[in-house]
């Protein structure tokens, strides 16, 4: 067969490069000292946390994250201080705010990094999300307090889920739960993660992308979380170039339904993958 006659060679696309997070050695080695220590697999957290319980209310993640920069290391905070206070009394003792910063990962961890932990702390201190007692000599102590934000004693999300739903037929609303893995942190993607694609990561964890198919219409993301397009856009992009989401386009209705007699429109369907899947406990 002469050269002008040999078959063409079907020319392969190159596999994108897999997105490795940023993320410095000692931040990745805090990260598995907490997991050594921690009794939580999973990162247990009420959905009342991240999604509107009802018209007019600001989800607390809504709260933690107004700020932009200095609110997404609140927001991240917390999520660790629920890590590794995973036991009565749910207290952080004399842990550095420099330690912090270098589990979050961020610059100058004892300089301008302490700063922004310190800052962040105030916060939650002020949405009475924890307790702090000073400790004069020490770095204080920190105390979860309940999700909600009433001041009340912290209560794991999964602990109280049991309880409210011992004996009963239909779990009840206000129980609901969902699960961050630990895995987000020892890899690294947590603290690597930027606003948009840290909040929109909690938006289809609380609706449990890592289990099923999610997907939103135009009004029913932001009724339920209280964020921007821009903000649904920039994080969905993120987390898709992170290889933690897979989008796809699908015919649905109003319901979500494939099959039905009602308008059919195209939707994108997320559905969370890789180290965003909570590991079975």
């Amino acid at each position: 067969m002469t050269a002008s006659t040999s078959p063409k060679r079907k020319r392969l696309r190159p596999r994108p490069a897999r997105w490795v997070p940023p993320t410095g050695r000692d931040a990745l080695r805090l990260a598995e000292q907490v997991r050594e220590r921690s009794q939580r697999t999973n990162i247990p957290l009420t959905k009342s946390f991240v999604r509107a319980s009802a018209p007019g209310i600001q989800p607390m993640l809504y709260r933690l994250y107004a700020g932009g920069r200095s609110g997404i290391v609140a927001v991240k905070l917390y999520l660790a201080l629920v890590w590794r206070c995973s036991a009565p009394p749910y207290s952080s003792r004399r842990d550095s705010a420099r330690a912090w910063a270098t589990l979050l990962d961020l610059d100058d961890p004892g300089g301008k990094g302490a700063r922004r932990v310190r800052s962040a702390l105030q916060k939650l201190e002020d949405l009475e999300l924890v307790r702090i007692d000073e400790d004069p000599g020490y770095p204080p102590t920190v105390t979860l307090l309940a999700e909600a934000g009433d001041g009340t004693p912290y209560e794991p999300a999964s602990t109280r889920s049991f309880k409210m739903n011992r004996g009963r037929g239909t779990p009840d609303s206000d129980s609901y739960y969902f699960q961050v893995p630990a895995a987000m942190w020892t890899q690294g993607y947590i603290q690597a993660l930027s606003g948009p694609g840290m909040v929109m990561y909690l938006a289809l964890a609380c609706e449990q992308a890592y289990r099923r198919d999610q997907w939103f219409s135009t009004e029913q993301f932001p009724e339920r979380f209280l964020f921007s397009a821009q903000t649904r856009a920039e994080g969905t992009k993120e987390l898709k170039q992170a290889g933690l989401l897979r989008v796809t386009s699908k015919m649905l209705d109003e319901a979500g339904q494939t099959v039905s007699f009602g308008r059919m429109r195209r939707r994108n369907s997320y559905r969370l993958t890789g180290a965003a899947v909570p590991a079975k406990d």
